[in-house]
């Protein structure tokens, strides 16, 4: 996959395209467009990514991310929703790349604000206990282990809960009955969340993140 630096996206805002043009300009990739209005928001437009296009000559070098990314950069400038009518950008850029999901048009404040979070932390949780404990004049050896051993019973009654929870409405998905999906939802998000608070895996939580997204916005 070619750098950010190898690749130089334009904006044709005439021709409401992002475009990449290699080979001494004879093959060109685009990202077309369409500014709509938002269906949830009125007060906000909103960027529809329509198609993606990379000729073969230009494929196989991470073109079509690239187009993607400045979609959604210039919709973050702009002030624009993202909907992403075009398949690369739902089922593969957006799979990929699940922080991007909060900017999309029918996502939730909820799916940003745990993207801001997961798997940002200059301390490991055991570092940080470490810093606490030195701070206190304190060793791990004369803390004790008590409340530790509460917090991973805890966390294992909270892993079990979901696993029973997760099962039961995914079998239930299957009647289309939308309060049973919105509770789905809520119970992906709120185990991200849970997550978060935990310092779990960013993978697992941009996952919760991808599913709970991809449930809400099925039509």
């Amino acid at each position: 996959m070619m750098s950010a630096e190898e690749v130089l996206v334009e904006h044709d805002a005439v021709e409401k395209e992002f475009v990449v043009t290699l080979s001494g300009g004879s093959d060109k990739a685009v990202l077309q467009y369409e500014i709509v209005d938002c269906q949830s928001v009125p007060s906000r437009s909103v960027l529809d990514l329509q198609h993606t296009y990379v000729p073969q000559s230009l494929r196989g070098r991470g073109i079509a991310q690239h187009l993607c990314i400045a979609g959604f950069e210039y919709a973050k400038q702009q002030g624009y929703l993202v909907k992403p009518t075009c398949s690369y950008v739902s089922d593969t850029f957006l799979n990929r790349n699940p922080e991007f999901y909060g900017a999309c048009e029918g996502a939730s404040s909820r799916y940003s604000s745990l993207s801001t979070n997961c798997g940002y932390r200059e301390l490991s949780e055991s570092k940080q206990i470490s810093a606490a404990n030195e701070s206190n004049g304190t060793t791990c050896e004369e803390s004790s282990s008590e409340e530790e051993d509460d917090e991973i019973l805890e966390q294992r009654q909270q892993d079990h809960m979901f696993k029973m929870a997760d099962q039961q409405y995914k079998s239930s998905l299957a009647d289309g009955d939308e309060t049973v999906r919105a509770k789905y939802v809520n119970l992906l998000l709120s185990r991200a969340s849970e997550l978060v608070q935990r310092g779990g895996s960013e993978d697992d939580i941009l996952e919760l993140q991808r599913r709970a997204y991809s449930l809400e916005t099925q039509t």
